[in-house]
């Protein structure tokens, strides 16, 4: 099944008082891969007055800009189209063994995603849990198993949970956002040699109902990949495996810093990354920017896509700001 969506991602700084210099770098390209292929991509910043774009150490665009003039509000409006099909995903091995994923060239290879980080390492309660199912299923079985257990344990509770929650904690209380639910998942599976990493992106919150052309409050999210001889995509908050209905924007990490200057904001990696932050409105960011920032940011998608007639051409006003 293919889908076209297009997604407008708008996000508002707001400060309690004039900056006169900003500095922000946004990840908000949808990636190319041979089951997405980005169409359109317009990215509006109207107070920038330099930007530049690179591809970051995870593959993942980058559009970095600064701000220099006086301004009480930074305005990043991303509009993309994308092209998902989901036969397309890369077919990994689910008969893999714990023996092709022991000491050897995936250790190596794929070191860095087998490493625990403190946002994801779990506690003692969910490491037996994993263990005790890795003794006795496949990598495979263990990861989607692991995946039903923290879909089935965990509430759903957005702002519950903050950038710096660790998995640990999220897990203590039983509740969380998508972030959590793939720290867990991701730790889980790195504490019994599974590679595994963080995918950020967006999800159309409507399945195959979706009416073509109709504007829905889409998710900013999250969802995790384990490699099985490729990597294996799953989406652990609904317990599904990814398709069509998710846009990737590629694993990050979330670095978000304050620069002490008076006067100056940065906004370093924080803009575009999925499901690592609190993005209801009027959602309050102690450690982004300057004090008193108040971060309020929504993501629009539509479908174009019609099973009987094949893809639908958006117009040029559907497009539009």
């Amino acid at each position: 099944m293919t889908s076209r969506l297009r997604v407008h991602h708008l996000s508002r700084y707001s400060y309690d008082q004039p900056v006169t210099v900003s500095f922000n770098e946004a990840r908000l390209t949808p990636l190319t891969t041979p089951w997405q292929t980005p169409l359109e991509l317009v990215l509006i910043v109207d107070e920038a007055t330099w930007q530049h774009t690179y591809v970051d150490y995870w593959g993942t665009q980058v559009r970095a800009f600064e701000a220099q003039r006086p301004h009480a509000d930074l305005v990043v409006d991303a509009t993309s189209v994308v092209e998902v099909d989901a036969t397309r995903l890369p077919r990994a091995r689910l008969d893999t063994s714990w023996d092709e994923l022991g000491p050897g060239a995936v250790a190596d290879r794929y070191g860095e995603f087998r490493v625990q980080t403190h946002s994801a390492e779990p506690d003692d309660e969910l490491s037996a849990l994993v263990a005790d199912t890795a003794a006795h299923d496949t990598p495979h079985e263990t990861a989607l198993a692991l995946c039903t257990r923290v879909h089935d344990t965990m509430t759903y509770l957005p702002g519950s949970t903050g950038v710096h929650t660790a998995a640990s904690e999220a897990w203590a209380a039983r509740s969380g956002v998508c972030q959590d639910y793939v720290h867990l998942v991701v730790g889980a599976l790195r504490h019994v040699g599974v590679p595994a990493r963080y995918v950020s992106g967006y999800l159309h919150p409507k399945n195959s109902e979706a009416v073509i052309g109709e504007p829905v409050l889409g998710e900013s999210h999250a969802w995790v990949e384990w490699w099985l001889g490729d990597w294996f995509a799953h989406d652990p908050t609904n317990d599904v495996p990814v398709g069509e209905r998710h846009v990737e924007r590629k694993p990050n990490e979330l670095r978000v810093r304050p620069d002490r200057r008076e006067g100056v904001a940065t906004h370093a990696s924080s803009l575009g990354n999925a499901g690592r932050h609190t993005y209801s409105p009027g959602a309050r960011f102690g450690a982004a920017g300057r004090p008193g920032q108040i971060c309020r940011f929504r993501v629009v998608i539509r479908r174009y896509y019609n099973r009987e007639e094949g893809f639908v051409r958006p117009t040029p006003h559907a497009l539009s700001r």
